[in-house]
């Protein structure tokens, strides 16, 4: 037994120092979100719609405002809600009302969608006194159909990167470290591109299958390049992709310990 002890002790002392569960406060607000349904599908409609009931949701629980309206007009104001997801973080989320109505003040009027969610917002320490561990940047962010994206990040301080890309279907997906590209330190004042030029592997743009435009975003992450954090992104290699929530839930348990930037982009299918 005294074996198993000081097997387990130490694993729980890490776990803890790790995590920091404690120092992360939950919160449970209620959010809403409007989208105007003009020259979109009634599925990006939805979708526009429960991403701004999100944002609301983070915006109350955080204290902070993205913008002062909860109804989207276009997608620029879309990728402005994205950048509030790590503001608080969703861990849980209930939609409590769906409901399509008309603005009789537009001619002809227009349709809106309307959503209501109820949600569990984790908003972690270091949003008040976080302090900025690299610069990020894409190359573009406007997109059409194959377009390629390139990510430049300059390290302030040595970190073990992440890059996850937020899909139009609020899937996140884990695109480094991956099994075809090799896991390292990135050193200061090292610029470093994702994917390299020398690479094989190509950051492919794509709209979801018979959506006209989307709006996504690349979530970059920096940890600590201390020994104890390398196999941090470890948790992220179990499955191909995680849904918002379910992401967010995991990532909560390390925020206390990144640095993190939001590259949000918009895709456009050819001919729109």
């Amino acid at each position: 037994m005294l074996i198993v002890k000081r097997i387990i002790i130490p694993l729980i002392l890490f776990l803890i120092f790790l995590c920091d569960p404690g120092f992360a406060e939950v919160k449970s607000v209620q959010g809403m979100g409007e989208a105007a349904i003009v020259g979109i599908t009634p599925e990006e409609g939805w979708n526009l719609a429960i991403r701004r009931a999100r944002a609301d949701a983070i915006e109350q629980a955080a204290g902070v405002h993205v913008l002062g309206s909860t109804l989207v007009k276009d997608f620029a104001l879309a990728a402005d809600f994205i950048k509030s997801f790590t503001r608080g973080f969703i861990v849980d989320e209930k939609i409590s009302e769906k409901q399509c109505f008309f603005d009789k003040n537009t001619t002809p009027p227009t349709p809106h969608y309307k959503v209501v969610i109820q949600a569990r917002v984790s908003i972690p320490e270091k949003q008040r006194k976080s302090v900025k561990q690299f610069c990020a940047r894409l190359n573009k962010t406007t997109f059409t159909n194959g377009g390629k994206a390139i990510i430049k990040i300059t390290p302030y301080s040595d970190l073990y990167i992440g890059i996850f890309n937020i899909t139009a279907d609020d899937r996140v997906i884990m695109l480094y470290p991956n099994q075809y590209v090799s896991y390292k330190k990135a050193m200061a004042g090292n610029v470093i591109k994702f994917p390299a030029p020398d690479s094989a592997v190509k950051l492919i743009i794509q709209t979801l299958e018979g959506h006209k435009r989307d709006t996504e975003a690349f979530l970059i992450v920096g940890v600590p390049a201390k020994e104890r954090y390398k196999n941090i992104f470890e948790r992220f290699k179990d499955k191909e992709s995680f849904g918002l929530t379910e992401f967010f839930s995991i990532y909560s348990e390390m925020a206390e310990l990144v640095s993190e930037e939001i590259l949000p982009y918009v895709v456009f299918r050819q001919g729109h």
